[in-house]
């Protein structure tokens, strides 16, 4: 190491040091998830996606067991953009209660209708984006729900269709809701 500072300077190292760091950023920032990054054949990894995750609100009543559940939207991709009406589909694997998708702006949550019904370990439902969130960004959150929680959303769409008023959720009011994956995405504004 000595020997490289003497012939070519701390200055010259150090500034290799910096465009070294800055190939293996740029390399790293546009290579997508789930791909392998080479710099320059030296060092060698897959990239992972890093999403952001919701608030949790996993909070499991007395009657309630541990249940080994896993499940993923798996279109569209997060960040599309999206018509008022699309379609949403996935996966689901272990043994779930009630799975829901629900919308979540801000800090508040709308179920969507109707409840989702897997078939082989797989799912669809449909999304119908009624309002205007700011900027057009809103998240698709896949859920699973206690008995509880499920009559509470049933309640909420009988409520909605008699008054034809849907008001958002709080936290609170599906505070036992399993969050097993989620997706944002972008409403083609009109």
């Amino acid at each position: 190491m000595w020997e490289l500072i003497e012939r070519f300077g701390l200055k010259a190292i150090i500034g290799l040091i910096i465009v070294g760091a800055g190939v293996w950023l740029i390399t790293h920032l546009i290579a997508k998830e789930d791909k392998e990054v080479s710099i320059l054949g030296i060092a060698k990894y897959t990239k992972k996606e890093n999403k952001p995750q919701p608030p949790q609100l996993q909070s499991k009543g007395p009657e309630e067991k541990e249940i080994s559940l896993t499940g993923c939207i798996t279109s569209p991709p997060s960040g599309s953009q999206t018509a008022r009406w699309f379609q949403v589909e996935g996966t689901i694997h272990g043994q779930h209660r009630h799975l829901w998708l629900i919308e979540r702006v801000g800090q508040l949550y709308w179920p969507k209708k109707p409840k989702l019904k897997p078939q082989n370990g797989r799912w669809a439902g449909e999304v119908n984006e009624g309002g205007c969130p700011q900027g057009g960004r809103f998240e698709i959150l896949l859920v699973d729900v206690s008995n509880k929680v499920d009559r509470r959303f049933c309640e909420w769409f009988g409520n909605g269709y008699h008054t034809e008023h849907y008001p958002g959720l709080h936290s609170e009011e599906i505070g036992d809701a399993n969050i097993l994956d989620f997706r944002e995405y972008q409403l083609i504004m009109e």
